[in-house]
């Protein structure tokens, strides 16, 4: 399962990528505390300074702003992520797609009428979608709003927490309520229908993906220095793996909610498996932050997250009591979306 990634809400951290032939890099700029700018790159073996006389003290508190992937064999610039600062997986942007290609074959069916004909029926396809998300982000609220400090971490929906049965169920009444406008009907449907079979389709293929994404048994090691695999902490109980690294703006902030989570649910296991960073930062990060959790492993090679395809932090794994994928999320948590995620798949 593959997982894409836009902006700066959610990190690219330095980890490994699947294809062996061609090392892919990422290049980034990296701001240390005392304002200096360190110009980096990443790859199969770790980070590296682009220019030996940049690289940065381990000392200096500092956070990544991601610029640019790059090919190793010819520095060709594969993706650009700085498109403000928005963290897409797979899911959401094929949903995108869907609506997109929805519209047009709306517009394309609305053509053989007036123009006048084809603006209503886009104008009726955006209330419905509007529609859903509004009701299906309102009613998402109101089921967690004890989740929430502020009134604006309700409105913030990078999280992107809905409650998908009342967006399904608000849209449909409201696309049964644009059909009584019967020249509208063929173009309306026509849009609709695509967009569903388009996203049936796209969850069949994801979800086929997800059965191939279990619970890894590579070992890892504790802070305490002894390694452990995965399934030793798992126990055969629902477990929450999150990929995180102390660079990571996203990562610091979700860490409270995680530690919260893990107290508040004694019949979950979480996680916690650093990305490619020495005990001592770890530790120190830790301490600093005044942060206790059950379950800190380090993963020094990225390997758990070249299995999963994460190219970016956050990613947070959610696997059912027999080891099984069953959702992700790329990006930062709030203590709602993780909540409702384990109410949901656990």
């Amino acid at each position: 399962m593959s997982l894409l990634h836009f902006g700066n809400s959610s990190c690219l951290s330095p980890l490994p990528f699947h294809d062996p032939a061609h090392v892919l890099l990422l290049h980034y700029t990296v701001l240390g505390k005392d304002g200096t700018k360190y110009d980096q790159k990443a790859n199969r073996n770790g980070i590296e300074a682009v220019n030996a006389n940049t690289t940065m003290p381990q000392e200096l508190g500092y956070s990544a702003t991601p610029t640019s992937f790059y090919n190793d064999e010819n520095g060709e610039i594969m993706i650009t992520v700085n498109i403000g600062s928005l963290a897409l997986p797979v899911s959401p942007l094929l949903v995108l797609i869907s609506v997109i290609i929805g519209f047009t074959v709306s517009s394309l069916v609305a053509k053989k009428g007036d123009t006048e004909k084809k603006e209503k029926a886009s104008n009726a396809l955006m209330l419905i979608l509007l529609a859903g998300l509004v009701i299906g982000r309102l009613v998402f609220v109101l089921r967690f709003a004890d989740s929430y400090d502020s009134v604006w971490q309700m409105f913030d929906i990078r999280d992107r927490g809905i409650d998908y049965t009342a967006a399904l169920f608000s849209s449909v009444v409201v696309l049964f309520l644009q059909l009584r406008q019967r020249h509208l009907r063929k173009a309306l449907l026509s849009g609709v229908l695509t967009m569903a079979g388009l996203y049936v389709v796209f969850s069949l293929v994801i979800s086929a993906g997800r059965e191939q994404s279990v619970l890894p048994h590579s070992s890892f090691m504790q802070l305490d220095g002894q390694t452990v695999t995965l399934p030793e902490i798992s126990q055969q109980q629902p477990t929450v793996v999150n990929l995180w690294a102390t660079w990571c703006p996203p990562c610091r902030r979700e860490m409270p909610v995680l530690q919260q989570a893990e107290q508040r649910h004694n019949d979950v296991k979480f996680i916690l498996l650093n990305q490619r960073e020495p005990i001592h930062t770890v530790e120190h990060f830790l301490q600093q932050k005044g942060l206790s959790f059950k379950h800190v492993l380090l993963d020094s090679k990225g390997d758990m997250a070249t299995s999963m395809g994460a190219f970016g932090l956050p990613v947070t794994l959610y696997f059912d009591a027999n080891g099984q994928l069953v959702h992700s999320h790329m990006g930062e948590l709030s203590a709602a979306s993780l909540q409702q995620s384990i109410e949901q798949y656990f």
